[in-house]
């Protein structure tokens, strides 16, 4: 009876160190799924981070590409309106002149220069 208490002693010590080895298994389970976490977490918010960071890069190209295209757009139209205002003001001269030729001019004068001036207003009236 003593050497089946002894072997019953035994195997209990057994249970004990396999029960023991399990707990070691378990921690090291545990703080192997904290540490993957923490750099599964850590991969995670540099790839964010780089994303936002290529998202703003992108961003700031397509802002200076829009700026660069307005600017151009708009210098243009600076160079259409000052080509407009050239011909307006060439277009109010002309028409000046003629008015201050026909009120003005003698009948001799009129005859004289009349095609001219109206070759000259039909230029004026085609550009």
């Amino acid at each position: 009876l003593s050497g089946l208490v002894d072997s019953v002693q035994d195997r209990r010590q057994e249970l004990n160190k396999s029960l023991s080895l399990i707990d070691q298994m378990e921690t090291k389970i545990q703080e192997s799924l904290i540490s993957e976490k923490e750099k599964i977490l850590k991969e995670m918010e540099d790839q964010r981070i780089k994303a936002i960071q290529q998202i703003n890069q992108r961003q700031k190209e397509l802002l200076n590409e829009l700026e660069t295209k307005s600017n151009q757009k708009l210098e243009r139209l600076a160079q259409q309106r000052k080509q407009l205002e050239a011909d307006l003001s060439c277009l109010e001269n002309s028409v000046k002149v003629s008015r201050s030729f026909l009120k003005n001019a003698s009948d001799h004068q009129l005859s004289s220069h009349l095609h001219l001036l109206s070759d000259q207003l039909t230029r004026l009236k085609e550009d």
